[in-house]
């Protein structure tokens, strides 16, 4: 074979592969790049969500209808699931942007992004649900960092700045997705790991609602067993809060300080003219009883009453806002955690110390929106300026009668917090 030919075979070869590939990844789409079906046993999970759960949403979120929206961390993205019964016909289709590791402020960008897709869409959404997380309201003593590579990359896929304009940076960073979703080998491989996910098992998925599936937790659960979750969960609250002790609030005029965080939300849906949930998430007691241990209760009440006052004055505005308390003692947030090495046992509430299952999650709508049927266990209250110390204080004497009522299981805490805070 002549050196021409030999040339001209590798590049039709390469342009060969390259076109398979490229059609393989778009047919598996694992990364929701296209709107390519899903198929049963095939396609239809989506594991890649696990580390490009943004990028995902990015595009899916554009493609379906939604009256109702949530956003929030992880925690949300779980327990929140838009399939649920307790979501009223009014209030559907529901969809959940929320995304894990993320803040309010995050939230309120990928709303943006969404609502600015299509004008009738816009219209239709006119509810607002957000998970808030006392977690992302504390703060070192440093301002934050700038944002990362990886956050700039998110921001230039959006279809809006944060002002409303639209983004100048979404055409180029549309042709690098898709060049890299059909023809790199991180996306060859996701599809081959996306097609051996499909062929049974519990799996990590984000469904077509957007709500992320409990598939990995169920895997760690039957690998672990819930105790081992539950302290690893509860080590790494201490280890990120215990020294330096974190504030409530933040630097002094830094972007992402508490009343910056609860601005954005009320402004946002202010504009859009939506109804606003925000949810105060439910905890289990365990940790609860840790950010006693921490030093943070003070700092957890003082949050609570920060938010119901913005909500109040939002409120004597005109605004349809309201706030509700799900950081209590109620019954499911009571749930006993089964013994160390015990991997039969199922939790029903939550899956570990903050992550809490979708039936907790479907209580807490039916308790926000008033569906009586569905509300078989009593959890939350709807917080104002009139009823809030009643109960913060109502929440102190809860947490003293669970350190009797389950007194080795706070003792276990206890000593969790002092073996690794080296505190005591």
């Amino acid at each position: 074979m002549s050196p021409r030919h030999f040339v001209l075979a590798f590049v039709g070869l390469s342009a060969l592969l390259a076109a398979t590939a490229a059609g393989f990844n778009a047919w598996v789409n694992p990364y929701l790049l296209f709107d390519t079906p899903r198929v049963a046993g095939f396609n239809a999970k989506k594991p890649a969500v696990e580390t490009r759960e943004r990028l995902m949403k990015s595009y899916e979120a554009l493609r379906r209808p939604a009256r109702t929206l949530i956003i929030g961390s992880s925690r949300t993205d779980l327990g929140l699931d838009p399939a649920s019964a307790a979501w009223p016909e009014r209030l559907r289709p529901v969809y959940n942007l929320s995304l894990v590791g993320s803040g309010p402020e995050t939230g309120v960008r990928f709303a943006q992004h969404l609502l600015a897709g299509e004008p009738a869409k816009a219209a239709a959404a006119d509810t607002l649900i957000v998970g808030l997380d006392f977690e992302s309201f504390l703060f070192g003593a440093t301002a934050p960092a700038a944002p990362s590579a990886a956050a700039q990359e998110v921001e230039a896929r959006l279809l809006v700045l944060a002002d409303g304009r639209a983004n100048p940076q979404r055409r180029q960073q549309l042709l690098l997705d898709h060049v890299a979703g059909l023809l790199s080998l991180d996306a060859l491989i996701d599809s081959v790991q996306t097609v051996r996910a499909n062929r049974g098992g519990a799996q990590p998925d984000i469904e077509p609602n957007g709500h992320l599936s409990e598939g990995r937790f169920e895997q760690w659960v039957q690998a672990d067993g819930f105790a081992r979750l539950f302290e690893q969960k509860n080590v790494q609250a201490v280890q990120a809060l215990a020294k330096p002790h974190r504030q409530l609030g933040g630097v002094v005029g830094a972007p992402l300080s508490m009343p910056f965080k609860l601005q954005t939300l009320i402004n946002f849906a202010a504009q859009r003219q939506m109804k606003l949930l925000l949810a105060i998430q439910p905890s289990h007691a365990s940790r609860l009883d840790l950010l006693d241990h921490l030093g943070y209760w003070s700092a957890y009440e003082q949050w609570k009453r920060a938010v119901t006052q913005e909500v109040a004055v939002a409120r004597q505005g005109g605004q349809d806002v309201s706030v509700w308390d799900f950081g209590g003692y109620e019954a499911p947030m009571l749930e006993k955690v089964p013994a160390p090495g015990d991997r039969r046992a199922r939790m029903r509430w939550f899956w570990d110390p903050v992550h809490y299952s979708a039936a907790l999650g479907e209580q807490m709508v039916a308790a926000m929106l008033g569906e009586g049927a569905l509300a078989t266990e009593p959890v939350g209250v709807l917080l104002t300026p009139q009823n809030l110390e009643a109960r913060l204080a109502q929440v102190r004497a809860d947490r003293q009668r669970y350190r009797v009522e389950q007194a080795a299981a706070s003792a276990a805490t206890r000593q969790l917090y002092c073996r690794f805070s080296r505190a005591c």
